[in-house]
């Protein structure tokens, strides 16, 4: 995850302003229909919840705590705290453990138990990517390697991260977060327990710098998009030469295109109930270890704005 354990309190305020995906315009429906959302108020964006600015102060459970029992032990500790939000992991791999068949019975007595604690959540969506890496992914998906490729390293091994070029888990992931936010919106829609939904998780790849599969290498060789040329003021040319990427450094748009997100296309139209966010890794990157080596890390270009 992006933020500090339950143990320790956060602001999450940071997720309002700079991570909220520009997916849900400010001031869209959603202030209409009384929906959280974000608003314009003079110099800043603020998020509105019921009628209010809300100021998150939260605390974030461990990456296998996204169950009811293990989050009914948590409630003394959320109220020690004085905390108001609570995030929480959503596991693909739970709520679809087969193919189109839906399962929200782990789901549903979190959004109930926080509502009765008086808390606000924010679902963090564990889909294709977690940590830079496939972990949550339903066992369906893991076992079928040529519909759900995977990212190659530089030796042409494939690791345990599912390859942004796959039309397939691309589709997948969409419409699994496309159901999993329809049904938020049934069992959720006037309580306005969750007020943010994030995307992905630490989207990366953990274990290589990027994907040595023939078709990224064919991108990653050719030209730079124009739109993240013109976002980021760099020259025209290959992501070589313009983004100076060397023969084993990641390109971002090469190894996640624009359309590797589940909130593009028809998802997008039906998601529009709660502001969205995502966040990245803080940590090093791109090398070798345990580091997430490529997506949204503090070596990599801040190619977000420039793709909504």
């Amino acid at each position: 995850m992006c933020s500090q354990s339950v143990g320790f309190p956060y602001l999450l305020a940071r997720l309002v302003a700079a991570a909220l995906l520009a997916s849900l315009p400010v001031g869209a429906s959603a202030a209409d229909a009384g929906l959280p959302h974000l608003e314009k108020r003079g110099a800043v964006t603020q998020l509105i919840v019921d009628g209010r600015p809300f100021i998150i102060l939260g605390g974030q459970v461990g990456n296998a705590t996204g169950f009811p029992e293990r989050m009914e032990r948590a409630w003394p500790k959320f109220k020690a705290m004085h905390l108001n939000t609570v995030e929480f992991p959503i596991y693909w791999g739970q709520i679809e453990p087969a193919e189109g068949k839906f399962d929200f019975s782990g789901v549903d007595p979190i959004i109930r138990g926080l509502r009765s604690q008086g808390l606000r959540a924010i679902p963090l969506w564990f889909g294709t990517y977690k940590n830079g890496a496939m972990d949550y992914v339903p066992t369906w998906v893991k076992d079928d390697p040529q519909r759900f490729p995977r990212v190659l390293d530089y030796g042409g091994r494939p690791i345990r991260v599912l390859s942004p070029h796959g039309p397939a888990t691309l589709d997948a992931d969409r419409r699994a977060y496309a159901e999993l936010m329809k049904h938020l919106k049934e069992i959720d829609g006037s309580d306005h327990t969750v007020i943010l939904m994030q995307v992905e998780n630490e989207s990366g790849l953990l274990g290589s710098v990027r994907d040595y599969a023939p078709e990224t290498t064919r991108l990653f060789n050719g030209a730079v998009p124009a739109q993240l040329v013109a976002a980021l003021h760099q020259t025209p040319g290959t992501w070589r030469g313009s983004l100076a990427c060397g023969r084993r450094r990641c390109s971002p748009a090469t190894t996640f295109p624009a359309t590797s997100t589940p909130w593009r296309g028809p998802a997008r139209r039906s998601i529009r109930c709660r502001p969205l966010s995502t966040c990245g890794w803080a940590g090093r990157g791109p090398t070798t270890g345990s580091s997430n080596l490529t997506g949204p890390v503090t070596a990599i270009p801040a190619v977000g704005p420039s793709r909504t």
